[in-house]
């Protein structure tokens, strides 16, 4: 895979959902591909709270054309239960969930149409979000609702700055919270450490935390603003493929 900007953009995948009521949200989603024991599986990955409660959907690929995305033209596919496709993290309040893509490309190819598109990876996830510190800078490729490029059909760039320990786990979970505003359409991003590319996890907004009593009810909104966000680390995605793998019955 290309260690370019530019090659990020098409790893991503904008998703618009239609909820209960007819109400419509957006998304981000992204390709990852996970290597074990000799074989490959790309899988697409987004945050639950984005694709959870979805009746229905419509995905926003790139046309290609001899390998090359051809610029302003996308395939949009409509997608009927689509929820019920994605596969979420074991852990509850990790706002996570993947769902096979290979599915989505032969489903594409039979109409006749390429697309074009990258996958992303992590040669050893764990240590590439531990060694980040405080204070770095990442960069995270969205489809926020009001500002993504409609005429190029590409996703944007904002960035952010890592604002808790990487080496441990922020709330007892596989995240680390970041300093920027997460728009909605954002949840669902990819984010990479700005000083070499690397990828760190996957962008969700803040949950909206209830207590009552000693229970907390931890409840994510991809439709609103929140002025910090979450990185779910790479790792969290490595362990909700194997646990979709698993369940599955694909052996690894």
């Amino acid at each position: 895979m290309s260690t370019t900007l530019e090659q990020r953009q098409y790893a991503t995948i904008r998703i618009e959902t239609r909820l209960a009521g007819n109400s419509y949200a957006q998304g981000t989603a992204f390709i990852y591909e996970h290597a074990t024991h000799g074989n490959s599986y790309p899988f697409l990955v987004s945050a639950r709270s984005v694709v959870a409660n979805a009746a229905e959907a419509r995905m926003s690929f790139f046309q290609g054309q001899n390998n090359t995305p051809i610029p302003g033209k996308a395939y949009t596919l409509d997608v009927e239960l689509f929820s019920q496709l994605w596969f979420r993290h074991p852990e509850d309040s990790l706002n996570i969930a993947v769902t096979p893509f290979m599915p989505f490309v032969k489903h594409i190819e039979k109409t006749g149409i390429s697309i074009f598109f990258r996958s992303l990876d992590a040669e050893d996830p764990l240590d590439t979000i531990n060694f980040a510190g405080i204070g770095e800078s990442v960069l995270y490729v969205a489809y926020p609702e009001s500002c993504w490029d409609r005429h190029s059909l590409l996703p944007v760039f904002r960035g952010g700055m890592i604002s808790s320990r990487c080496d441990s786990a922020y709330q007892g979970l596989h995240q680390v919270l970041l300093d920027t505003i997460v728009l909605p359409g954002s949840s669902g991003s990819p984010v990479f450490l700005k000083t070499n590319g690397q990828l760190l996890g996957m962008l969700t907004n803040l949950p909206n935390v209830i207590s009552a009593g000693n229970t907390d009810t931890v409840i994510y909104d991809a439709s609103v603003e929140t002025p910090m966000g979450l990185v779910i680390k790479t790792q969290a995605i490595v362990d909700t493929i194997e646990a979709c793998l698993k369940a599955r019955g694909v052996s690894q």
